[in-house]
């Protein structure tokens, strides 16, 4: 398992691994992403949990940005165009 080992001095490294990662992302994401990780496999790995991060990190930011940009693609006329006699 990650955190079985049999030197205390790796246990702690390995907290402190899965700990760091709770700097970059939020505490909510990395435990919900243990959580998952569990489910997956009984002794998931400390690489495992990180690229489960982020892999949920860059579906996130393409969502954020694909809404994003459907909004900036949105044309509006005003009244003007309207009033204005095209058949000429």
């Amino acid at each position: 398992m990650f955190l079985e080992a049999k030197i205390e001095q790796q246990y702690y490294q390995r907290v402190h691994a899965l700990l760091k990662l709770a700097d970059r992302y939020s505490d909510q994401r990395l435990d919900q992403v243990c959580q998952h990780a569990l489910e997956m496999n009984v002794s998931p790995s400390y690489s495992l949990i990180k690229s489960l991060l982020e892999k949920q990190a860059k579906s996130a930011s393409f969502f954020q940005n694909s809404t994003s940009s459907e909004q900036e693609q949105a044309y509006l006329r005003g009244a003007d165009y309207y009033d204005n006699d095209f058949s000429k």
